[in-house]
């Protein structure tokens, strides 16, 4: 949605890496929409706060923000108003034992 407010040039872009040294996986979401503004930032996650001018229900975000807090996880931040914005969520994971492990044991 906030890509879709770029009059020029819409951007979205996700990228995904899992360290296995940390057990962690990270999914990076980048968009060049219109920012978020500290004051916006403040109630980024509350319940039924939304921006969205009647479209959105202010779920979304604490929803995927509670999922995450109960899996270990966490959702990160980062924004500029004028320029996009870039939320990152972070959360624990294994992969599981190859085949080869498996059978070996």
């Amino acid at each position: 949605d906030a890509a879709g407010e770029n009059e020029q040039k819409r951007l979205v872009e996700v990228r995904t890496i899992y360290m296995a040294d940390r057990e962690l996986l990270r999914i990076t979401v980048d968009d060049n929409g219109p920012g978020i503004t500290p004051q916006q930032m403040e109630h980024l996650f509350s319940p039924f706060v939304s921006s969205k001018k009647g479209r959105g229900t202010g779920l979304g975000l604490p929803v995927s923000q509670k999922i995450l807090k109960e899996h270990g996880g966490k959702i990160l931040v980062d924004s500029t108003p004028g320029e996009g914005s870039r939320f990152t969520l972070q959360m624990p994971a294994t992969l599981p034992p190859s085949s080869a492990q498996t059978t070996a044991n």
